[in-house]
């Protein structure tokens, strides 16, 4: 994995976020060393909750993702959706902003690969809670998903790739249309 991360990292000219199985700060060195710029940790924060703040003092909060895989619009889960956590959505998003998250990967697990839109409402309130950058993934199938969920939200970004994998769009045509919606891109 580690060979392919590297030879991929320096082929591309994107910021590269890797999770997976990161346990320890040695992954998430060994990730970052072989071309991770970001690491998006989820399952080990269910074990180990002050992981979030010992990564983060470490490498910086600008490089530790946390992401929040939910169902039901508020059910929290851990491993792959397996593990369910006792925690309200909104108080786990503005807790692990207070450990040291850098950004929050809002992930729709029951809205994910069907591109049947964003969790607009879900959305909405925690980019309103915290005040780190908040990436929303799971459902986006049209053009006007990525445009309500800009405009009705103060979401940074949009995960898409089942969009991207299975509809005859790229990366520009997307932006194009986000742009002529006067919505501001970097």
């Amino acid at each position: 994995f580690f060979d392919f991360l590297k030879n991929f990292s320096s082929n591309i000219f994107l910021h590269l976020t890797v999770g997976g199985r990161i346990s320890s700060i040695a992954d998430i060195e060994l990730h970052l060393k072989n071309g991770a710029e970001k690491i998006c940790i989820n399952s080990i924060l269910g074990k180990n909750l002050l992981f979030l703040k010992e990564s983060s003092k470490i490498f910086g909060k600008q490089c530790i993702v946390v992401s929040l895989d939910f169902r039901n619009g508020k059910d929290l889960f851990f491993n792959r959706g397996k593990e369910i956590i006792n925690e309200n959505i909104f108080d786990w998003a503005k807790k692990v902003e207070d450990l040291g998250a850098g950004e929050i990967l809002l992930n729709d697990i029951d809205r994910d690969g069907k591109m049947c839109g964003l969790n607009i409402e879900i959305a909405d309130k925690i980019s309103n809670i915290v005040k780190i950058p908040v990436i929303l993934s799971g459902g986006c199938g049209l053009g006007e998903h990525f445009i309500d969920a800009f405009k009705k939200t103060r979401i940074q970004g949009i995960s898409a790739s089942t969009y991207f994998s299975f509809k005859d769009q790229n990366f520009e045509q997307i932006r194009s249309q986000v742009i002529n919606q006067n919505i501001p891109l970097r």
